[in-house]
């Protein structure tokens, strides 16, 4: 786009200097099919022009316009852009008040470096590629035999404040936004990736323009990696953000738990299946891995609260995916955008888990809302707004009613288990009469006349009336 309008001022210039050595009439006529051109060409490129970034490119053409030509006036135009600009910012840095805090001072960040170069210059050779590579460097976790050493760990608080410097006074940079992102992520779990995915988002819609890498020649390539890297390091690091009050239980944590499911009492085992599991155990404890055991104690510590607060970080990352999506299809060529399908998946994945933890807390911990509406209420029915107040059983038919929405419950949230189905058949044989029940159960006739000789019940056939008995 600067590259356009750079030949288009030295096509007016050149055209100018022309008509300033022709005779009156044909400068007049000149200087109108000047006025003209640049007012048609700015109406065809109007809808490539990028808010922030290009304010400065249209800035440029403005002295090349006449004073009293006001159809070239843009000043108005970088005015409301900026507006725009901040405005755009404002929307990205805000929260809802039950969100967890930004991590990332977005008002600084997404300001140009400059009004002449709004992304600053290409850091690619300048060294702050290394010194952030090196931060984030981390040296495997290996056995190392007789000659032991110190590991390197990465330094994410250091990767997170020399990126952050980088992004904010320096470059614009798509590759230095995958490497803070993966620090924020590391660092912030759900509230970093929720930040870096609305980062991301801002960064190449205000400065797709001229942001690094640049576009070759069309080739988006180096953009696009960047964006694959991070989707395809946060897809990886998010599965290790805590679901649970306990750092360890994150959803590799959960996965964990089904694979390291230990009974108690290995004794009552037989010696093959017993040192199995001994073997298991010295694993887990040897990689510091979740067991099942561990998992359940940390479910009966963590409080609703807690998994209410994780449920809205989970879902604001959820949307602030789509988003990014969206600004992907809204630059990149169709042809060449990146996916963000990665980290798309652990997300769903970590939801499902959060979702039928939060289900489970919020039966055992209830509003307290819940318990006074549902005294006040009439025939004391304890259900308000569609849930289950818990507390003692009234009666039986309260007690049946508790199994009915018990049924529901596994029915919406564990389709595929036959637990909702089981339920529901015990309610169904709770309302019946012995006499229906038995008759239900036991379908083979000979049977079911000698258990009703046993018990002393009518002794007709199944298809009779059995009124007196019932």
């Amino acid at each position: 786009m600067a590259k356009a309008t750079e030949e288009q001022n030295v096509e007016e210039q050149d055209e100018q200097a022309t008509n300033e050595n022709s005779e009156a009439e044909e400068t007049a006529k000149a200087e109108s099919e000047t006025d003209e051109e640049p007012a048609t060409e700015a109406l065809e490129e109007e809808p490539e022009v990028e808010t922030e970034p290009d304010s400065s490119a249209d800035s440029e053409s403005v002295p090349e316009a006449k004073p009293e030509d006001s159809s070239l006036d843009l000043a108005p135009a970088v005015e409301i852009a900026a507006e725009v600009a901040d405005s755009a910012v404002e929307d990205v840095g805000a929260v809802s008040p039950l969100s967890r805090p930004a991590v990332i001072d977005f008002e600084a960040l997404l300001k140009p470096i400059s009004d002449e170069a709004p992304s600053g210059q290409y850091m690619r050779y300048e060294g702050i590629y290394d010194e952030i590579s090196e931060e984030r460097r981390a040296d495997e976790d290996l056995e190392q035999g007789a000659w032991q050493s110190d590991l390197k760990i990465a330094n994410f608080p250091k990767v997170i404040e020399l990126a952050t410097d980088t992004l904010t006074n320096k470059s614009k940079d798509l590759q230095i936004a995958a490497w803070l992102s993966e620090a924020l992520v590391s660092e912030h779990g759900f509230s970093g990736l929720r930040d870096s995915l609305k980062m991301f988002s801002a960064l190449i819609r205000m400065f797709w323009a001229d942001i690094f890498p640049e576009i070759d020649e069309g080739d988006e390539e180096g953009r696009a990696n960047a964006i694959a890297w991070f989707d395809r390091k946060a897809g990886f690091l998010i599965q290790k953000a805590p679901i649970l009050n306990n750092e360890d239980c994150s959803y590799t944590g959960y996965l964990d738990s089904k694979k390291f499911d230990i009974p108690d009492d290995l004794d009552s085992l037989d010696t093959e299946t017993k040192q199995q599991f001994l073997a298991l155990r010295e694993t887990a404890e040897k990689e510091n891995r979740v067991t099942a055991a561990k998992w359940s104690q940390s479910v009966a510590l963590t409080k609703r609260a807690f998994c209410e607060e994780n449920k809205i970080a989970i879902e604001e990352c959820s949307d602030a995916l789509k988003e990014l999506n969206q600004a992907i299809e809204e630059t990149f060529d169709r042809n060449q955008a990146p996916g963000v399908r990665s980290l798309g998946k652990a997300l769903a994945e970590i939801d499902s888990v959060a979702s039928k933890l939060l289900d489970q807390k919020r039966i055992e911990e209830p509003d307290p809302s819940d318990f006074q509406e549902a005294e006040e209420g009439e025939g004391g029915e304890g259900t308000v707004e569609g849930r289950t107040v818990s507390g003692p059983v009234k009666d039986r038919e309260d007690a049946l009613r508790k199994l009915s929405e018990i049924a529901s419950f596994f029915r919406r949230t564990e389709p595929h288990s036959p637990v909702a189905y089981l339920v529901n058949r015990a309610v169904n044989w709770g309302n019946m009469p012995l006499e229906s029940w038995l008759q239900d159960v036991i379908k083979d006739e000979n049977i079911l006349f000698q258990l009703r000789q046993t018990l002393g019940f009518n002794t007709a056939p199944s298809g009779e009336s059995q009124t007196e008995n019932e």
